[in-house]
């Protein structure tokens, strides 16, 4: 008790004399309350009296997002942010000794400073990054960095050094076992809009490890946009090209050791919305390419899953949308796998038709068209797939602003079932499905 006492006593004192330095720092709260209720009528897109595990899904999910940012000096700042109770409602959390399991109920993400000083301002620690340009390939993770940037006019240069993951136990040939990525961009700013481009190497050295068939696998990556307004009409457009390495090997208990295998890929991305308020049209179009592997040594897809890449990116409902894969699932038809389509960009050409009315300011009505194919039938165990039609989608979606800090959206969306999804059974009977779902969401 007295050890306790003299605790108390000690933190007292020290929050005393910090009063005045606190006082001088200030504060500011952000964050978000998500609150969501699923049904999916049938993921597996399989007719449900003929297959095992065809149906309906329905369930809710909540996530709180807080992010503290503290002034502590002009030109010095500590930014922060945390995921609490990231869950489905119902779902238990997972136990360790003592207790309900800390990172499965709260989750820290970031933490890092940020300081400006008369060559640049510098960001420190724990941040944001795949967030450059247009929302394409955008997944606003964090990792471990160090960034610059540097204003010159109306052009500014970032560079940065992001650390995916440490070997700390390396020894022989595990030694530079690491992930790095390595960034260089710039961004033009224009009366009408910006444009810009990032360079990325991203090496990824993991599998350096592997006891018979060691390798690294390193990327180039260009990344150029543009967006920009011209009186009622905004257009956003961002490429992709990646050239690189998906396996360098190195010496194994492999022998003779496997040929590399090169790597290219390209994908582009385009969005035009024109306000003719109160109503909007637009269209968008995205393209990632696709591989058939007839060329064992070349790769030319698989960029978008490799990095998480689009984890931003929820063009419809369902097709081309991180939340629906993430809280739903993954379609798999007849496939085992169907090669994961989902939000991922790569092997796909999508289209899309928009169009919306806003009649009052606190009311946005939308209706949505979308069309999904793959670039490349993928190959299971050398068969083709029956397909590259991977389906048709029409969305009708309401967003009311109940207060100019809470929003309701209700959605619904079908989804006409392509025969990609029959994967290399051409007798396979597929299913169409349906989604409907609502979001109560807070911000503040």
């Amino acid at each position: 008790m007295r050890k306790f006492c003299v605790v108390l006593l000690a933190i007292g004192l020290v929050a005393a004399f910090s009063m005045p330095v606190w006082a001088a720092v200030d504060g500011k709260f952000s964050g978000t309350l998500r609150m969501r209720g699923w049904y999916d009528d049938n993921l597996l897109s399989l007719d449900r009296d003929k297959y095992t595990g065809a149906g309906g899904r329905q369930f809710y999910d909540n996530r709180l997002r807080m992010q503290p940012e503290f002034k502590i000096a002009e030109g010095l700042s500590l930014t922060t942010r945390f995921d609490a109770l990231e869950k489905k409602w119902g779902q238990t959390l997972s136990s360790v000794a003592g207790g309900v399991n800390f990172n499965d109920s709260v989750s820290f993400e970031r933490a890092y400073v940020t300081f400006d000083t008369k060559g640049g301002r510098f960001m420190v620690g724990y941040q944001e990054n795949k967030a450059f340009g247009t929302v394409f390939g955008d997944s606003n993770t964090s990792v471990p960095m160090i960034k610059y940037i540097l204003p010159i006019g109306d052009m500014t240069i970032v560079a940065a050094i992001e650390k995916g993951y440490e070997d700390t136990a390396g020894a022989g040939t595990r030694i530079d076992s690491d992930y790095d990525v390595y960034d260089l961009g710039m961004v033009y700013k224009f009366k009408a809009g910006s444009a810009g481009l990032m360079m990325q190497n991203v090496r990824n050295a993991t599998t350096r490890a592997l006891p018979t068939t060691p390798y690294v696998r390193e990327f180039y990556i260009f990344d150029p946009y543009v967006k920009m307004k011209m009186g009622p009409v905004y257009f956003e457009a961002e490429g992709l090209y990646a050239s690189g390495q998906w396996a360098k090997y190195e010496q194994g208990t492999t022998v003779p050791m496997p040929q590399d295998i090169k790597f290219e890929q390209t994908g582009l991305y385009l969005m035009a919305n024109v306000d003719l308020a109160p109503m909007y049209v637009g269209g968008m179009f995205a393209y990632g390419s696709g591989d058939d592997g007839s060329d064992a040594t070349k790769k030319k897809t698989g960029l978008f899953r490799e990095l998480s890449l689009n984890q931003s990116v929820n063009a419809a409902l369902m097709l081309m949308s991180y939340e629906y894969t993430n809280q739903v699932g993954f379609r798999q038809g007849n496939a085992a796998a169907a090669d994961n389509i989902g939000y991922y960009g790569d092997n796909v050409w999508f289209y899309q038709l928009f169009a919306g009315i806003k009649p009052t300011k606190d009311l946005d009505i939308k209706v949505a068209l979308s069309y999904a194919a793959a670039d490349k039938k993928p190959k299971t165990a050398g068969v083709e797939y029956v397909s590259d039609k991977i389906g048709t989608e029409i969305d009708l979606t309401a967003t009311y602003k109940i207060y100019d800090n809470l929003q309701y959206m209700v959605g619904f969306g079908y989804l006409w079932v392509g025969d990609y999804f029959k994967g290399t059974n051409a007798a396979a009977v597929t299913a169409n499905d349906y989604l409907l779902m609502h979001q109560l969401l807070l911000s503040f």
